[in-house]
């Protein structure tokens, strides 16, 4: 058996932390974590939330400079989250008026069915207009969606160039 004090000099104690993250930002922190002193232990599929990864990271309790290390992480997180709220931006009103337009279009077509039997004129140009409404929101969809990005990647890029000096400071605090 070891001496006691043989295994102080080895000794570490662990935090440990899990982070449920979007699939797609999965190689940001995995790139990026290991500069505010973290290691991976295990990266799992959320079974809870579909698109969800589950990252299971690890750090010594005693690092140096842990306090800045820390504001620096929640920094980054913060900037991450950012970056993900503009992600869902570029689709949100793309989608919504995309499904407005298609109910529209199942409107124009059950008002097109209710009059079929009066006014068989009127209904068929009611009909193709809840057609073409239904047909429309594809090319809505992409454009608003195709506008929104254009919009935002200037500011998505600015975000990603913080998280960049972000993880430079916590790089060389870390490797103090």
């Amino acid at each position: 058996m070891m001496p006691l004090h043989d295994n102080e000099k080895n000794y570490i104690s662990f935090e440990y932390q899990e982070k449920n993250i979007d699939g797609k930002f999965l190689n940001l922190y995995l790139d990026n974590y290991p500069h505010f002193g973290w290691q991976l232990s295990t990266v799992e599929r959320s079974t809870t939330r579909p698109g969800k990864v589950l990252l299971k990271i690890k750090r010594d309790r005693h690092i140096a400079n842990k306090q800045e290390l820390v504001r620096l992480q929640r920094k980054f997180e913060s900037e991450t989250n950012q970056i993900q709220r503009f992600e869902k931006e570029k689709t949100f009103l793309a989608t919504m008026i995309s499904i407005l337009v298609g109910l529209l279009g199942s409107i124009f077509l059950a008002i097109s069915v209710m009059i079929l039997h009066n006014n068989s004129f009127l209904s068929t140009i009611i009909g193709i207009l809840g057609i073409i409404a239904w047909i429309l929101p594809y090319w809505i969809y992409r454009d608003i969606k195709n506008r929104k990005a254009i919009e935002l990647s200037d500011k998505i890029n600015r975000i990603y160039d913080l998280i960049d000096d972000t993880c430079q400071q916590a790089h060389s605090l870390s490797n103090i």
